[in-house]
C-alpha cells in the first residue's frame, strides 16, 4: 500500500465514520438507543482506521500497524483506540503541568523557571500515581468503558438470553447512549484534528520533517547497537 492509497483510505474511513455517527444520531431520535450505541462504536472503529493509515504513512517504520488485524478484528481496533486515548491524555497532562507553566513564565529568572518546571514534574508524577491507584478518574472511567465497548456494541445489535433472562437492544436506556456519544464524539473529534493537518504548509512541514528525521536518527542509533 503506497502513500496515495493510505491517504485515500484514511479519507474514506473518516468520511464513513462521520456518516455512521450521523446515522446513529438519527436512530437515537427514534429512541432506538441500543442500535444507536452499536453504530457509534463502529463509527469510532472506522475513525481509528483513518488514524492508523495516517500514522503508518507519516512514520511507517514506527507505527507497528497490523493491517490484517486492522481490517478484520474489532478488538484490535478497540485496543488501539484505548492506546490512542491514553497517549493523548498523557501528552495533554505533560503540556498542562510542565510546558505551559514554563512558557507563561519564560521572562522570569532561570532559577524560578527551574523551580516551576520541577513543580510541574512533581504534579505530573502525582497525576500518574493517582491514575494507577484510583479507578475513579475520568481517564480510567473512559478506558474502562472502551474495554467493554465490544460487548456493549453486541448488546445493541442482538437479542440475548442468559441466567438473568432475556436481553433486548430495545431496552437500552438513553443514559447509555449519552455516554457512548460523549466518548465516541471525543475520539472522532481527536482523529479529525490530527488527520486534517496540512503537512505541506509552513511551519507544519518543517516541524514534522524534523520529527521524522529525529525518529530516523534514533532508529539508526539503536539499529547500530543491535
Amino acid at each position: 500500500m503506497d502513500t496515495s492509497d493510505k491517504k485515500l483510505g484514511a479519507e474514506y474511513a473518516l468520511e464513513n465514520a462521520k456518516k455512521q455517527f450521523e446515522a446513529a444520531e438519527l436512530i437515537a431520535e427514534k429512541k432506538n438507543y441500543g442500535l444507536a450505541c452499536s453504530l457509534m462504536v463502529l463509527s469510532a472503529e472506522e475513525a481509528l482506521k483513518a488514524f492508523a493509515l495516517f500514522g503508518d504513512d507519516f512514520l511507517p517504520d514506527y507505527s507497528g500497524i497490523d493491517f490484517t488485524e486492522l481490517f478484520s478484528s474489532h478488538n484490535y481496533k478497540l485496543n488501539l483506540i484505548r492506546s490512542a486515548i491514553g497517549l493523548r491524555t498523557i501528552v495533554q497532562t505533560l503540556n498542562k503541568n510542565i510546558n505551559e507553566p514554563v512558557i507563561e513564565n519564560i521572562e522570569k529568572p532561570i532559577d524560578e523557571i527551574i523551580e516551576i518546571r520541577s513543580k510541574g514534574i512533581d504534579n505530573f508524577v502525582n497525576w500518574v500515581e493517582n491514575e494507577i491507584s484510583s479507578k475513579k478518574t475520568e481517564l480510567s472511567s473512559q478506558l474502562g468503558w472502551w474495554k467493554q465497548a465490544e460487548a456493549l456494541k453486541e448488546d445493541g445489535f442482538y437479542i440475548k438470553y442468559n441466567n438473568q433472562g432475556w436481553h433486548s437492544p430495545l431496552k437500552i436506556k438513553r443514559a447509555r447512549y449519552d455516554k457512548t456519544k460523549k466518548y465516541v464524539k471525543d475520539f472522532i473529534d481527536m482523529i479529525v484534528l490530527i488527520t486534517t493537518v496540512d503537512f505541506e504548509i509552513e511551519p507544519v512541514a518543517s516541524i514534522f520533517n524534523d520529527i521524522k528525521q529525529r525518529f530516523n536518527n534514533l532508529k539508526k542509533k539503536y539499529d547500530n547497537k543491535g
